[in-house]
């Protein structure tokens, strides 16, 4: 078990320095309004290794609290869209761990992706399935503005399209120009026009650099929390 520990200890590692190319060959590819091939297979090779973290600990779960013989079918780190998926595949993956680590079986199910905070694990699946039996999965640029007016401490911000101004509006005590849709100029206020430019996975709407940082947290939080129970489990 400890070299498990160790190898997911230099996978995290690895993971946080590339994580910080990525994100500079990221930078590059906004302002190319492309993704690069190379980075592309740097984004496969990151979720290839969180993955193995996740296969890791899932063996050491398997080894510590399931005595059943080793089905022939291989078994993952549970990652279901629904509780009753989760129950019945666990008993098939991680016979007996309900009753011999019920500690362990409760953080696993606590952590699957059909509650809202942990979403980002079945985004990481997605993706990671995507890329390993498919293709290189499309990423998209996607581009979006935003106003924002700023007087004294106050700020409104607004999407260009998402509010029609009419005649006699005012943000901020000043008047908005229904031609352009902005406030008039006046020394009382800032007015800033921002264009948000992103690279989104294809399908999912969620910027692509936040959820490998939310994969690359979250699953160094899960490792940490596994082997904290195993090593509580095993002391009682």
């Amino acid at each position: 078990m400890a070299s498990r520990i160790s190898d997911i200890t230099a996978l995290i590692s690895h993971c946080r320095k590339s994580i910080i190319q990525i994100e500079e060959h990221y930078n590059q590819s906004l302002k190319n309004t492309s993704i690069s091939m190379e980075l592309k297979i740097e984004i496969k090779s990151l979720f290839e290794n969180l993955r193995s973290i996740l296969d890791y600990l899932a063996h050491d779960i398997k080894d510590q609290f399931c005595q059943a013989p080793e089905s022939k079918e291989r078994f993952y780190f549970p990652i279901f869209r629904d509780r009753k998926t989760f129950e019945a595949r666990m008993s098939e993956w991680f016979p007996g761990l309900q009753k011999s680590a019920p500690k362990m079986w409760k953080y696993l199910e606590t952590i699957q992706p059909y509650y809202h905070d942990q979403q980002w694990l079945g985004y990481f699946n997605a993706i990671n399935n995507e890329n390993k039996h498919d293709h290189l999965i499309e990423q998209i640029m996607k581009t979006s503005r935003e106003v924002r007016a700023t007087s004294g401490d106050s700020r409104v911000s607004w999407k260009p399209g998402s509010v029609n101004f009419g005649k006699g509006v005012k943000i901020q005590g000043v008047p908005v120009d229904p031609a352009t849709q902005l406030p008039v100029a006046h020394p009382s206020q800032n007015v800033e026009q921002i264009t948000w430019v992103d690279f989104l996975f294809e399908g999912i709407n969620v910027s692509a650099l936040l959820i490998m940082k939310s994969a690359i947290d979250g699953i160094d939080d899960i490792s940490s929390n596994v082997y904290s129970i195993i090593d509580e489990t095993s002391a009682g």
